[in-house]
């Protein structure tokens, strides 16, 4: 092998590790679903309550994320059961947590079989994105989609 041969094949290969490990970095570093703005939250969460009364079977298996679905000790048919007692879901606009990462509030309120509404209720929940490759450069965000609902709580301190 000539000089300028090994000197090509050393190049190649420096550049190769370099980019390699900047890659590695770029997708260990990074987790998907990092950031979750206000907007992707109310459109998921309009998605959520349009859809859970009327098909909450689509919303446990496309919208709840694993670990909460995990977390119900009484799975599928708990959360059925739930849900199945409303006829519909007035809600307000998301509003962001402060301090804190995918972490919103809205206040809803649920409207019975009967078509009363109840009052309102402040509602604090955490969305996270499930596509592995958003948010790990700048033009690939998380689509309403990849949201999954995470943890929700009835919040009376809002």
């Amino acid at each position: 092998m000539s000089h300028g041969e090994f000197m090509k094949k050393l190049v190649i290969g420096i550049l190769g590790a370099i980019f390699g490990s900047a890659a590695t970095v770029l997708l260990t570093q990074c987790v998907a679903g990092e950031d979750v703005d206000r907007l992707q939250a109310e459109r998921f969460m309009i998605r959520y309550y349009d859809t859970v009364v009327e098909d909450p079977l689509t919303v446990w298996d496309t919208m709840v994320s694993r670990e909460l679905r995990d977390a119900h000790e009484g799975g599928y048919e708990e959360f059925r059961s739930a849900w199945a007692r409303w006829s519909g879901v007035e809600y307000e606009r998301v509003v962001p947590l402060q301090d804190s990462r995918n972490w919103f509030s809205v206040r809803v309120a649920y409207v019975d079989r009967d078509g009363q509404q109840q009052s309102y209720r402040p509602i604090q929940f955490r969305l996270v994105c499930v596509d592995r490759w958003a948010n790990r450069l700048p033009v690939l965000t998380c689509d309403t989609e990849d949201l999954r609902l995470r943890d929700a709580y009835n919040s009376p301190n809002l």
